[in-house]
């Protein structure tokens, strides 16, 4: 079940975070970061979406694919897309943010 990030109770289980970017915020009420229980990074990200709904439109294609210009970094190390499926543990933090080019 998903948690708004602001303090831990004693004895409250620790799941994944998921820091927000401030793209998504204003779809989640404008949550920085929330923890999640899931066993990869794809299944921490379809809990996230079951809990806020409107952010599949955002980052994900119509086919459920991830938006080409999303990133995902997990605990600061870039995921490329067909790592989905690696692993996290409790205390990983999970950041989705939108890729901004330029120049």
């Amino acid at each position: 079940m998903p948690r708004n990030v602001g303090y831990e109770l004693p004895g409250e289980a620790v799941g994944v975070r998921i820091k927000i970017c401030s793209v998504y915020q204003p779809v989640m009420n404008g949550a920085e970061a929330i923890e999640v229980d899931g066993s990869t990074i794809d299944e921490c990200l379809r809990v996230l979406i079951s809990k806020y709904p409107a952010l599949e439109k955002l980052m994900y294609d119509g086919k459920g694919i991830l938006s080409s210009c999303l990133m995902i970094s997990l605990n600061g190390q870039a995921v490329l897309p067909g790592e989905m499926n690696r692993p996290v543990k409790d205390d990983d933090e999970i950041f989705p943010f939108i890729m901004i080019g330029g120049g």
